[in-house]
Formats: structure tokens, C-alpha cells, sequence
């Protein structure tokens, strides 16, 4: 009995190792690759941040789904979004086939666009070269949407946003806008008042780091909400915050990049984007300001692991050992949770973490959450990362912050 089962588990390995292989072989070959409309199944792209760029048909139930990044050679953040419909009610084997780079992303599913799971372990076999990954899938008339992550398209942010707008400590402007003229929302907690220090905010710059959208939103309604404590912080520092800075690569479904080929948190110096130049001049507009100065600079990502890219503490910052102070206070407040901090500074690395600190000597820091890192923990964490963070700086307030008069 137990050689039999184990003969049968093995030629099911063999025939998965071979099909992988075959499928593999296949992303190379451009021409076996066809239209997602498939009959009987549909497979469609037509919506915002979806990627699927061809489709085989395997058998009656078994279909392969292409997915290539947007230009060859991009980091390896193999970004996969789609929706299936089926004439009939069936167990589907939709495997994704990477011409580029491993599977990464676990798969998420959503009977609604909206709300998402975890598709459950059971139904997910990766290949052992991670070039294939087959899920198994139930399906039916009624679309199911399958991707890399949960959805986070502009109109989530727009949503965000007008939840802020009647806010009147609050203003809500556009930046400006994409190379494919789409608005870059900016949110700001001037309400006409000058602030000694400006804080600084950016998400969203590599399409598929949703996590950092998780990690972003609450981090700032922790700095909007009515604690004494920011209060207190908001009575000293202005919150700038650029939630989407890529609209077009997360729009488009992008592994990595903006409607411009580029990778934009690498042209960060070269200035040849128009969401970098929107940036850098946002920036230079508050450091020229007499009667404030950039206090701090933080870009929200996503990548393996939860962590903190700071500069060393060798490198000087003003306010002083700000990161080592920061990340201390917020293991206090996490005790069961290892804040995990790398420093480390690249001289003339054009990221946003290395410009804006050459260019300005402030703390400048990557907030990097983990890409399957629980929802609720990424909550948490950002929320006591912002507590954290305003305890920190109102130990060393920005000159003239003594004559500012604390908000009620």
C-alpha cells in the first residue's frame, strides 16, 4: 500500500517536473502562445493593473498563462493580474508560466475586485526552478479575479482621499501629473499654517509593492488622528505625503516601471521622468521656504522581509542619531516583533533613500514591508512606526518650534 502511494506521489512529481519543463520551454517560444479568449474560458486583461500576455490551452481544464514583464531585464518582481470566466461551472488548472525571472508573489483571489484571500496552500504548486507555478482554481460564469497582490488602482486612493477632504486641517491638491497625464495626488497638513519642519512621504513607485499602500495609509492617519500626541507633532511638523507617485506602471500592470521604461526610484539625479522631476521640485520648494525645512524623508516599498534601509549612524543627519533613536523607540512599542533596521548608504546610488539625504543631510529612509507580512501586522506596525517616529523628532524640534503655539 505504502510503495504504491509513494510510486503514484512520484510519477505525479515526474509529470509536474515535465510539464513545468515543457511549459518553460514554451514562454520561449512566442508562438505558442495565444489569445486568452479561449471559448468556453475567458481569461481577460481589461481593467486596470492586470498582466497575462498570452494563453495555451493544455486540455479541456488545464490552461497556461504567460506572464512577461514590460521590458526584458527588469528586477525580477514577476507581477501577474487577470480574470477568468467560464461558461460553465469547473475546476480550472490555470498554470503561470514567468518567460522572466521566479514566481514570487503568492497568488490572491477575489470573487468581487475588492475584497481578497490568500489562495489556500493546497491549491498552489510551484515548480522546483520557480519558472512555473499551477493553480487550482474553481470557476464559473461569475468572474474570478486572480493576481500577485490585492488591487490597489488610482480610483483606491481617490477613494482614500475624499474620505480626507473634509478635513480642515487638511489640503488636497495634485501635484502634478504622469508622463500619461494621469494626477499624482499629493495630501498635505498645512491648512494654510506655516510649520518650522516638513516630514515627507512617497509611495508606491515600483507598481507591484502593494504592501507599502498597506504600510502607507495607516502610518499617515495615525499622524491625522486625535491623539494628544499628534496633535502635538502636527502643531510643529507639516505631513507631505505622495501616496501613488507611479500611476502609469501601476495602471499598466508594470513589473517595475513607469510609462517611461524606467525604473523611477533609479532616476533619482538624472531627473528624466516627470514624476521625479515633480519630486525634486516639490522638494526644493520646501527646503527654500525660510520659514520651514525638510525634517525627515521616508519611501514606502515592499520586498521579502519587513525592514528599515537607514543611513549608518556615522553618516550625520540633523536631528542627530534620529534613525537609531527612531527604530529603538519602536521596538519599545513592539516588544514581541524584532524591527529589523539595515543601514547602510551607496555614494551616489540614484535611489530617493540616497539623493534626498546627500542632497539635504536628513534622515532619509526606505520603509520596506514584507510581501506576504499579514495585513493586521502591517497595520500595526506602521501605526506604531508613525507614534514612534513623532515621539522622536518632537525630542529635537526644528528651530523656531518653540514659538509655534501646539494644536487644541
Amino acid at each position: 500500500m505504502t510503495l504504491r502511494w509513494n510510486r503514484r506521489v512520484w510519477l505525479g512529481g515526474c509529470a509536474i517536473l515535465m510539464l513545468g519543463v515543457a511549459l518553460s520551454a514554451a514562454a520561449a517560444q512566442p508562438d505558442s502562445w495565444s489569445s486568452c479568449d479561449l471559448g468556453d474560458i475567458r481569461i481577460e486583461t481589461n481593467f486596470p493593473e492586470a498582466r497575462a500576455n498570452g494563453c495555451n490551452r493544455q486540455s479541456g481544464n488545464k490552461v497556461a498563462v504567460l506572464i512577461t514583464p514590460e521590458q526584458a531585464g527588469v528586477n525580477p518582481s514577476p507581477w501577474y493580474a487577470f480574470r477568468i470566466l467560464s461558461d460553465r461551472r469547473r475546476r480550472l488548472y490555470a498554470t503561470l508560466v514567468y518567460s522572466e525571472g521566479k514566481h514570487r508573489y503568492w497568488p490572491k483571489l477575489s470573487r468581487d475586485g475588492k475584497t481578497w484571500q490568500r489562495l489556500p496552500a493546497r491549491r498552489v504548486r510551484v515548480a522546483a526552478d520557480g519558472r512555473t507555478a499551477r493553480l487550482r482554481v474553481d470557476v464559473g460564469p461569475k468572474p474570478v479575479w486572480i493576481a500577485a497582490q490585492e488591487l490597489w488602482p488610482q480610483e483606491r486612493y481617490e477613494s482614500w482621499l475624499a474620505g480626507l477632504s473634509g478635513r480642515a486641517d487638511v489640503s488636497l491638491s495634485v501635484l502634478g501629473l504622469s508622463g500619461q497625464q494621469r494626477p499624482i495626488h499629493m495630501i498635505a497638513t498645512d491648512a494654510g499654517q506655516q510649520r518650522p519642519g516638513t516630514v515627507v512621504l512617497v509611495g508606491r513607485q515600483h507598481p507591484p509593492e502593494v504592501p507599502g499602500a498597506f504600510g502607507l495609509q495607516p502610518f499617515v492617519e495615525t499622524v491625522l488622528d486625535d491623539s494628544e500626541l499628534s496633535r502635538r507633532f502636527r502643531g510643529v511638523f507639516r505631513l507631505v505625503v505622495v501616496p501613488e507617485l507611479n500611476p502609469d506602471g501601476v495602471a499598466l500592470g508594470h513589473w517595475r516601471q513607469n510609462a517611461g521604461g524606467m525604473d523611477i526610484n533609479r532616476d533619482w539625479g538624472p531627473f528624466t521622468q516627470p514624476e521625479t522631476r515633480l519630486m525634486r521640485d516639490l522638494l526644493a520648494s520646501i527646503d527654500q521656504n525660510p520659514a520651514t525645512r525638510l525634517a525627515m524623508f521616508l519611501d514606502f516599498h515592499a520586498t521579502r522581509e519587513d525592514v528599515f534601509y537607514t543611513q549608518r549612524d556615522e553618516d550625520p543627519v540633523e536631528p542627530p542619531f534620529f534613525e537609531r533613536r527612531w527604530m529603538a523607540r519602536l521596538q519599545e512599542r513592539m516588544p514581541g516583533y524584532a524591527v529589523n533596521r539595515k543601514p547602510g548608504h551607496q555614494v551616489g546610488l540614484p535611489t530617493a533613500k540616497t539623493w534626498v539625504y546627500e542632497a539635504y543631510g536628513i534622515p532619509s529612509v526606505t520603509f520596506e514591508l514584507g510581501d506576504e507580512t499579514p495585513r493586521e501586522l502591517i497595520t500595526t506596525l506602521a501605526e506604531q512606526a508613525a507614534r514612534a517616529m513623532m515621539e522622536t523628532l518632537l525630542d529635537s524640534p526644528p528651530a523656531g518650534a518653540s514659538a509655534m503655539p501646539l494644536t487644541e
